[in-house]
């Protein structure tokens, strides 16, 4: 597990340095002075297309890979996403260095989202609860395109390195989806169980993929080599 490491910016001549926040660090943060910036969506969607599509970099690939470098994921909306992690950067140009935090998780089982936040100024304050444009000349719209390639980039080559030697069983779940993903038996799994049986009645208060998605979770819970800290729904 990495405490920190650094990713250089060629394009946008920037170093940013990446450490993880513990749940104590992360919840100081949110009682203070940072902000979310506009999340770039279309960005979402190239990087699925070009790289996680490209590369079949899937969910449980992904959680390996951040569970490698970083360990432990952080606390997190466990119903509709399954894991978080909580980073603080810190932005290195040529005049200043800047503080920012960055939030990923899996949202709704998709690959993961980016979230920036941009520590206010005094006189910002107010704008707390509010989404607030990049700044140029401290993190632009695309220094954060070129990070997060870099991010994403750097998992898929952390998964490479141990995709052959890789042998810890886990599940995680997305309720929200019905998703079950992870490794078992020398392979990633990524199970989708369908919430829409049109076969479904209508005095019948549960369709074949509730049922299904419930018969295998159980399943999973109670598989004891299936438990232990990748599994875990928490620290």
């Amino acid at each position: 597990m990495e405490k920190f490491t650094f990713f250089e910016l060629k394009e946008s001549d920037l170093l940013v340095k990446i450490e993880k926040l513990s749940n104590q660090e992360y919840d100081r943060s949110r009682d203070s002075k940072f902000a979310p910036v506009f999340e770039d969506y279309y960005f979402f969607m190239v990087l699925d297309r070009l790289i996680y599509e490209k590369y079949d970099f899937t969910l449980p690939k992904i959680y390996a890979a951040l569970y490698t470098r970083f360990g432990k994921h952080n606390g997190y909306d466990d119903y509709k996403c399954s894991f978080s992690y909580r980073f603080r950067l810190t932005i290195v140009n040529k005049n200043n260095t800047y503080t920012y935090r960055l939030s990923l998780m899996d949202m709704k089982g998709n690959p993961p989202y980016f979230t920036f936040y941009r520590q206010l100024g005094e006189n910002e304050l107010d704008q707390k609860n509010y989404y607030q444009n990049p700044i140029e000349t401290e993190f632009s719209k695309e220094a954060m395109k070129e990070f997060m390639v870099h991010f994403v980039g750097y998992l898929l080559s952390t998964f490479e390195s141990i995709k052959d030697t890789f042998k810890k069983p886990f599940f995680r779940t997305v309720p929200y989806a019905h998703i079950i993903y992870g490794f078992e038996e020398g392979e990633f799994f990524e199970d989708y169980y369908d919430q829409d049986d049109e076969t479904k009645g209508d005095n019948e208060e549960e369709d074949n993929g509730d049922a299904d998605y419930l018969d295998a979770l159980e399943e999973y819970k109670n598989t004891k080599k299936m438990k232990g800290a990748m599994s875990a729904r928490y620290d």
